[in-house]
């Protein structure tokens, strides 16, 4: 197992490097600090939180090709899901992150395309601001609708507002119990 296997992730994405550069500049800002929020999570029991961002953070690995962080936070999903995960297991996440990180790095300046990553996070805060905006008006449509929404859509959508994390952490509690009238009057406050 790879730390970062570049063939499948390149082959993902039909050996396009620019995407790849936004796409590792995106998991690098969505997730250096994930570690820390997942350590706050466990000490205050937002068990649900937790099951939704490592769930998140299994999904972009298994799709990018981050093998040894897919399988560890495959394992940590089930950990979390039983209330039963050690803050030793987010500590080795976090190493883990980290290390995954140096991988694609040192893998993006072998192949000669070291500033992908710098170019691309000069774009990062526009980008971000516009994602903001299309899961704030996505989510609030949704709820509008009471359309069911899938866990890995409302994870990406929850991750991309502009909240405190116990602030997500309400308005996921309101959306899983199907107060939607509440969820959508938080989000309109945003």
């Amino acid at each position: 197992m790879e730390v970062f296997n570049s063939k499948f992730c390149l082959n993902q994405l039909n050996q396009n490097h620019e995407l790849l550069g936004r796409l590792v500049t995106k998991f690098i800002n969505d997730h250096q600090n994930s570690q820390s929020n997942l350590l706050d999570m466990l000490k205050n029991q937002q068990w649900d939180s937790a099951v939704l961002l490592i769930h998140t953070i299994k999904g972009i690995s298994g799709n990018l090709g981050f093998e040894a962080l897919f399988e560890t936070t495959n394992a940590l999903e089930v950990a979390a899901k039983q209330q039963t995960i050690s803050e030793k297991q987010l500590e080795d996440l976090g190493d883990l992150i980290d290390l995954t990180i140096q991988e694609i790095n040192h893998f993006m300046e072998s192949e000669k395309a070291p500033n992908i990553v710098s170019e691309q996070a000069s774009n990062t805060v526009s980008e971000l601001d516009a994602k903001k905006a299309d899961s704030l008006t996505s989510l609030i449509n949704s709820l509008e609708k009471n359309q069911f929404i899938p866990n890995n859509k409302l994870a990406s959508y929850i991750l991309n507002l502009d909240l405190s994390q116990s602030e997500k952490d309400d308005l996921l509690v309101d959306i899983q119990h199907l107060n939607y009238e509440k969820a959508l009057a938080r989000l309109r406050k945003i």
